[in-house]
C-alpha cells in the first residue's frame, strides 16, 4: 500500500478543468436509502435567526493535567483510501469512501450506511453540532458532476437530497449550462437545524456565488446574499458562519494563486462589508510555493482560523517545518507563529479553548519529536502528549483539520500502518 503522504493532493478549485478524467467506481455493497426530492429555491433575501448553542457545561481541566488515557486502534474501520470524521460529541465516526458513507461507534461498530449516485466531495462532509446529521455534496471539483446538498441522519442512515434540481449529469466548460445549479460548500449554523451553502449559477460563469440557507426539514432554500470573489471561477470553496449567525469566514482561491485577492475574508451573513483578513497569494516569488486557504473556523473567544494547503507536501518534504494552521484575533491581527517551536499541522481546539495539533517530521537536524501536541494558548508553551508520525484521519479530504470532541477524544491516522487511532485525553 503506498504511503498516504506520497499520494497527490486534491487539486485546488482553480485547477478543476484538469480533473475531468477521474474514473468513478463504487466500492461498497451498501444499499442506498431512498432519496426524497427537494424543493426549488426562492429568491427573496431573508435574514437568518440562529439560536446560539448552549455553552459547554463541563468543568475546565488545566491543560497541564491532561494526558493520554488510551489510544485505541480501530481495526474494524477500513483505513485504506477512506476518510473518517469524528462527531462533535465524540460518540460517532462518519466513514466515507467514494460514493459510500457509514456511521460507526467510537469502538468501530458499524451502525448505518448509505450511498449517493456519484463520488462524494470528501472535503465537504460536516457534522452538525448536535451530532444528529451530516451534510455534504458531490465531488464537483474533480468530476464536474452536478452537486446538490445532501443530508444524512446518522442514527438511521436516511439520506435526503435537499436541493435536487433533477439534473445528475456532468458539466462541460464552454457548453451551454443545463437548467440546474451548482450547490457547494455546505456548513452548519450552531443550532444544528439550518445549513448554509453557496450556489453558483453554472460552470461557465466566472462570477461570485450566492449565499443560501436551508432547513434540515427541507423546503425551498432561501437566498441571503452573495459573495464578491473576484473574477475567478469557483473561487470560493468554503464558508463558515459565526456562532451568532451574523458573519461569515470564507476563502478566495482564483486560478492565479499569486492574485492579491486570494486568502481569508470576513463578511456579514449577506456578504456585505467584506474585508480581507489574510493574503495567501501576495507577494510570492513563484506560484508553486504559495499556500492557499482551504478551511476556516471560529472559536468562541473571537479567534479566526485558517487551514492552509501548502503545495509540495510529501513524505520527505521539508515543508512540514512550516505551520499549515493560522490564528487571527478579533482585531484581525495574525498570531505568528502559533507555536514558536514547531510547525503546527491540522489545528483544532476543545470547548475550553485549548489547542491541539500534529507535528510531522521535517527531516531536519534538531527538529522536534513528531506527535500530538497540546497548547494552552496561541504562542504559549506546547507539550507533546502522544508521540508518533500521525496525520489527520483522511486520505482524500486534505482540506480538513482535526476534531477535538466534547468527549475529549481526537481521531488520528497512522499512515504507515494504515490504521485509525482514537486518542482519549483526561486526568489520570
Amino acid at each position: 500500500m503506498p504511503s498516504l503522504l506520497s499520494r497527490p493532493r486534491y487539486f485546488l478549485p482553480g485547477l478543476v478543468a484538469l480533473c475531468l478524467s477521474v474514473f468513478l467506481s463504487a466500492c461498497g455493497d451498501f444499499t442506498a436509502t431512498p432519496v426524497p426530492v427537494g424543493q426549488p429555491a426562492t429568491t427573496a433575501v431573508t435574514p437568518v435567526t440562529v439560536a446560539p448553542a448552549p455553552p459547554p457545561t463541563a468543568t475546565v481541566t488545566p491543560l497541564r493535567a491532561l494526558s493520554v488515557l488510551s489510544a485505541q486502534e480501530l481495526t474494524s474501520l477500513p483505513a485504506p483510501s477512506s476518510n473518517s470524521y469524528l462527531s462533535p460529541a465524540g460518540n460517532a465516526i462518519a466513514w466515507v469512501r467514494q460514493r459510500d458513507i457509514c456511521i460507526y461507534t467510537p469502538e468501530g461498530q458499524k451502525q448505518s450506511c448509505a450511498s449517493i449516485p456519484s463520488l462524494i466531495d470528501f472535503n465537504s462532509v460536516r457534522w452538525a453540532s448536535t451530532g444528529r446529521y451530516l451534510v455534504f455534496t458531490e465531488n464537483f471539483y474533480q468530476t464536474f458532476n452536478d452537486p446538490d446538498i445532501w443530508l444524512l441522519e446518522a442514527a438511521t442512515g436516511k439520506l435526503t437530497d435537499l436541493t435536487d434540481d433533477h439534473f445528475n449529469g456532468r458539466y462541460t466548460i464552454g457548453e451551454p449550462n443545463p437548467n440546474s445549479y451548482l450547490d457547494l460548500a455546505p456548513n452548519w449554523f450552531d443550532d444544528g437545524q439550518q445549513i448554509i451553502f453557496l450556489r453558483y449559477p453554472g460552470a461557465n460563469d466566472a462570477i461570485g456565488p450566492d449565499i443560501y440557507t436551508i432547513s434540515v426539514n427541507g423546503g425551498a432554500p432561501v437566498k441571503t446574499g452573495e459573495l464578491p470573489s473576484g473574477v475567478g471561477r469557483f473561487a470560493v470553496t468554503v464558508i463558515t458562519p459565526s456562532h451568532d449567525g451574523k458573519q461569515l469566514l470564507y476563502n478566495v482561491s482564483t486560478t492565479d494563486h499569486r492574485e492579491a485577492i486570494n486568502g481569508l475574508w470576513l463578511a456579514d451573513l449577506d456578504g456585505q462589508h467584506s474585508r480581507q483578513i489574510y493574503k495567501s497569494g501576495y507577494p510570492a516569488d513563484t506560484a508553486s510555493n504559495i499556500p492557499v486557504v482551504v478551511d476556516t473556523a471560529f472559536d468562541r473567544s473571537g479567534l479566526y482560523y485558517a487551514l492552509l494547503n501548502q503545495p509540495g507536501y510529501s513524505n520527505s518534504s521539508s515543508n512540514w517545518k512550516e505551520s499549515n494552521s493560522l490564528l487571527f484575533n478579533i482585531n484581525e491581527q495574525p498570531i505568528t507563529p502559533l507555536d514558536p517551536q514547531h510547525g503546527a499541522q491540522w489545528l483544532t481546539w476543545n470547548p475550553s479553548g485549548f489547542l491541539a495539533y500534529l507535528v510531522r517530521p521535517s527531516g531536519e537536524t534538531g527538529q522536534a519529536q513528531a506527535g500530538l501536541y497540546l497548547l494552552d494558548r496561541p504562542g504559549g508553551q506546547s507539550r507533546l502528549v502522544y508521540p508518533g508520525e500521525f496525520v489527520a484521519p483522511f486520505y482524500q479530504a486534505q482540506w480538513r483539520g482535526l476534531t477535538w470532541s466534547a468527549a475529549s477524544t481526537i481521531l488520528l491516522l497512522n499512515p504507515k500502518s494504515n490504521r485509525y487511532i482514537l486518542v482519549k485525553l483526561g486526568v489520570k
